[in-house]
């Protein structure tokens, strides 16, 4: 894990990007991710594809502070090409010859943005609640640059946690991989529709917002502190701050299952308030022993948001997603689009955020995907020397 402390993240984190703009860089991390190139032809395509993640990276920095300088009204359309011009980076360095600009123009079926949009929303109801957000929605295509990107990304992402190791009487700290969560085949998530509010209620630092929205989503700030002792002995906690009412939280349990023949090793202790709780699971490092636990989300500001529901995409995908519906309400809805920014709706309030959000963690989060690490750009410092 790289954790970047700083008082600018946006410029730390285009700081970071910028390493792919010099090519003999790109072409040592392409090397440490392929392999030395086997012949003057493969050395030949190393450089060529280093050059093309330059321009991506210097193109997704242009579109990115053109955002930052334009107000909602058009801010969008620049945040989605950025992140277009990131995710081509990101083939670039992830993927073989095969992701590279010039073999990819060659089919065209992969001239276009491999999404199709649609929302049924209308003129006397985008300035409604979130009526926009609700009526929009995306599908995934069978061709194209979403596709593409998608069937380029790792198939796993690890989940991490504080994790406290006592030795001989002194205590460790740190944070480290628990755990892992899975990138559900592009089968499963192409043969539906994707709305707006829906991917947007699965954005962690959304939480509150959605709240005062009225969205209604099962979740709760959770926290997860893994220990281990002298004697092996280890301790899962999560701390479950909690939900909304008491049968969001039996249903969120219901999440945390201990493989059978195991299940005494679980405990709840419930708060006061019947919202939350302390949920623990003790066991020796040598026990054979699998448990699960509900799919979690990070926020900018590191708490951690745990859903009931199964989560099919990583929060980089739903990015993404989002991204381009805003943009596509902004360029070919404007008359939808400046009513409802105009009207300080529901779904004006939530388009505002979840602009800024957009802007700030697609990089950060294309970064630990890129590095192979997760990686935190962050005006804290780390919360395991606190």
């Amino acid at each position: 894990m790289r954790w970047i402390a700083t008082d600018n993240i946006y410029a730390a984190t285009w700081r970071e990007l910028f390493d792919y703009t010099n090519n003999d860089l790109t072409v040592k991390k392409l090397i440490k991710r392929h392999g030395e190139p086997k012949s003057a032809g493969d050395k030949a395509n190393y450089f060529k594809q280093a050059n093309q993640a330059r321009v991506c990276v210097l193109q997704a920095k242009e579109y990115m502070d053109a955002a930052q300088a334009s107000s909602i009204f058009t801010s969008p359309n620049h945040i989605y090409y950025s992140i277009y011009a990131l995710a081509s980076l990101m083939m670039l360095i992830m993927g073989d010859g095969t992701k590279s600009l010039d073999y990819l123009r060659k089919d065209r079926n992969n001239r276009n943005h491999g999404l199709s949009f649609m929302t049924h929303c209308g003129l006397k109801n985008a300035s409604v609640d979130v009526n926009l957000l609700k009526l929009s929605s995306v599908a995934i295509s069978e061709h194209g640059h979403f596709p593409n990107w998608y069937k380029s990304l790792p198939n796993r992402q690890s989940v991490y946690a504080i994790f406290e190791r006592t030795m001989g009487g002194f205590l460790a700290r740190g944070m480290h991989a628990v755990g892992g969560s899975t990138l559900a085949p592009i089968s499963s998530i192409s043969d539906k529709r994707w709305s707006l509010l829906n991917l947007l209620s699965l954005f962690p630092d959304l939480d509150s917002d959605l709240r005062k929205c009225g969205v209604e989503k099962i979740r709760s700030r959770t926290s997860l502190t893994v220990s281990e002792n002298d004697e092996e002995q280890m301790a899962y906690v999560w701390r479950i701050h909690g939900c909304e009412n008491k049968q969001d939280l039996e249903i969120l349990l219901k999440k945390f299952a201990v493989q059978p023949g195991f299940e005494n090793l679980r405990n709840f202790t419930p708060y006061p308030s019947g919202l939350g709780g302390e949920l623990r699971v003790n066991f020796q490092r040598g026990d054979h022993i699998t448990f699960e636990w509900p799919d979690v989300r990070e926020t900018l500001e590191h708490s951690t948001i745990s859903y009931a529901d199964h989560v099919e995409m990583f929060e980089i995908v739903e990015l993404y997603l989002v991204a381009y519906q805003l943009s596509m309400l902004s360029r070919y809805f404007p008359d939808l689009w400046v009513y409802c920014i105009e009207s300080q709706c529901l779904s004006a309030k939530l388009i505002s955020r979840a602009t800024e959000i957009i802007g700030r963690k697609f990089p950060i989060l294309c970064l630990s995907i890129l590095n192979d690490e997760k990686t935190v750009i962050s005006i804290y410092r780390q919360p395991w020397l606190e």
